[in-house]
C-alpha cells in the first residue's frame, strides 16, 4: 500500500513540473517569439550576459542561481518519543541532548549546491526572436508564466 502511495505522489509531483513547465513555455512562445529585441527586453528584463552569434546573431542568457542540497544525515534518532498517559493522552517525553546531537549531525553532514538554471533567447540578425530554451526552476517559470500568460491568444 505505501509503495502505491509513494509511486501516485511521484507520478503526480513529476506531472506537475512538466505541465509547468509546458504552460511556461507557451507562454514564451506567445510572448517573445516574432518580437523585437526591445519588446524581448521589456517582456522579460535585461539579461544576464549577451552573446554574439555569426552575423549579427545574439544568444540572451538569464540565469537564476539556485542552492540545493544535496544530503543529509539518515543516521539521526528522534529526540521526541510519544508516549499515552493512563487517560490515554499523548504525552511526550523530550531528550535535550539528543536533539543537540541530531542538530550538529544535520549541520554536518548536511552538502549544498548551487546549480545554474538559464533562460536562453535567440536573436537572428534583424534583431527579431527566433526561439528560446529554458530549464529554469519551477518558481522562476511561475514568475515568468505570470509576466507573459497575457499573450497567450485565447482558444
Amino acid at each position: 500500500m505505501k509503495n502505491w502511495l509513494l509511486l501516485t505522489v511521484m507520478l503526480f509531483a513529476i506531472a506537475a513540473c512538466t505541465s509547468q513547465k509546458k504552460i511556461t513555455n507557451k507562454a514564451l512562445f506567445h510572448g517573445i517569439v516574432g518580437q523585437k529585441e526591445k519588446i524581448v527586453y521589456s517582456r522579460v528584463g535585461l539579461p544576464s550576459e549577451i552573446n554574439t552569434a555569426n552575423e549579427g546573431e545574439k544568444v540572451l542568457v538569464y540565469e537564476v542561481a539556485e542552492r540545493m542540497m544535496v544530503g543529509y544525515s539518515k543516521s539521526i534518532k528522534p529526540a521526541v518519543t510519544s508516549q499515552f498517559d493512563l487517560d490515554g493522552q499523548r504525552d511526550y517525553d523530550v531528550d535535550v541532548w539528543q536533539i543537540g546531537d541530531a542538530l550538529s549531525d544535520a549541520k554536518s553532514n548536511t552538502e549544498y549546491r548551487t546549480n545554474k538554471a538559464f533562460l536562453k533567447v535567440y536573436i537572428d540578425s534583424t534583431g527579431t526572436c527566433t526561439g528560446f530554451e529554458q530549464n529554469l526552476p519551477k518558481l522562476q517559470q511561475e514568475y515568468y508564466y505570470d509576466r507573459l500568460k497575457k499573450y497567450i491568444p485565447e482558444e
